[in-house]
């Protein structure tokens, strides 16, 4: 949940907390509580302060940050300390004020995402939530196709692991022509798994580790690819609908496919084609 944010909510301490160190409430200066939110009557509650002296700029050695609880008048009511700072002395004379910290950051890129995070799921990434899949699939097509799913990495990440769902077993799967692999947005080889072809041979959640892994990646696209010979191949989970390419040049396609023939991973993706099967794909 974000904190309750408003403009120029600044005080002096007028009753420092006893003990000063550990003290739960303090006084701001007669009539300035008007200027700091009540946690009881805002639609987000509790939120950040920071305390430091008179006259200097706030630093880690000389500020606290504490959680406002409830206001009653000019009287607050905290928690401290708060967002990894120290228990200090507070003295009458500090100043007290709502600022942006390291919080106010992590509740934006908390949200921004929607309501389910990769991170719910002990994924780094994936390429949409899970509970868009559908309850039916489509085979990966002719042997050898590769099947392009693009995933975006918003901070640097450490990737041990491609994971994909199966939702119908694949049947006489070729050995060792069988896997996932990972392209940087270049549509170059960056790894890939170990042979999936007993793996894919039955339903469900599958973690496929990458071959020399882990691979630092840095912020970007990235493309997730599947490769499958044999007698049946298997069936990914995947959404419907066929709007999922929709103002997407075909050679950055979300969803495509791109070389064909394939028994081995290329070391550079071939030209892509805007493909229809939106196929889920998660990295860890």
């Amino acid at each position: 949940m974000v904190d309750v944010h408003t403009n120029l909510a600044v005080s002096l301490v007028a009753t420092a907390p006893s003990p000063a160190t550990s003290g739960t409430s303090l006084v701001v200066t007669t009539g300035e509580g008007a200027n700091f939110p009540d946690p009881a009557t805002t639609q987000f509650g509790p939120y950040n302060v920071l305390i430091w002296p008179a006259g200097t700029i706030p630093t880690k050695t000389n500020a606290e940050i504490v959680r406002v609880t409830a206001k009653s008048t000019d009287t607050l009511t905290i928690t401290r300390p708060q967002e990894s700072t120290t228990a200090r002395t507070v003295v009458v004379g500090d100043q007290i004020a709502m600022v942006i910290s390291a919080k106010v950051f992590s509740d934006i890129e908390d949200v921004i995402n929607g309501v389910v995070e990769p991170g719910d799921h002990s994924f780094l990434s994936w390429n949409f939530d899970p509970i868009i899949n559908g309850s039916t699939s489509t085979p990966l097509g002719a042997n050898g196709t590769l099947y392009v799913q693009r995933i975006r990495i918003d901070k640097r990440v450490s990737v041990t692991n491609l994971h994909c769902w199966i939702l119908t077993a694949g049947v006489t799967l070729t050995a060792s022509q069988n896997g996932m692999a990972i392209y940087d947005a270049s549509k170059n080889l960056i790894g890939q798994t170990a042979d999936q072809s007993t793996a894919w041979t039955s339903t469900g959640f599958k973690t496929a580790a990458l071959t020399g892994g882990p691979f630092v990646l840095q912020p970007g696209l990235y493309y997730v690819v599947f490769m499958s010979n044999g007698t049946t191949r298997p069936a990914p989970i995947r959404c419907t609908g066929t709007a999922h390419n929709a103002n997407i040049a075909a050679a950055s396609s979300r969803w495509a496919t791109a070389d064909t023939a394939r028994t081995t991973f290329p070391a550079t993706l071939g030209a892509f084609t805007a493909a229809a099967n939106p196929y889920w794909v998660a990295i860890s």
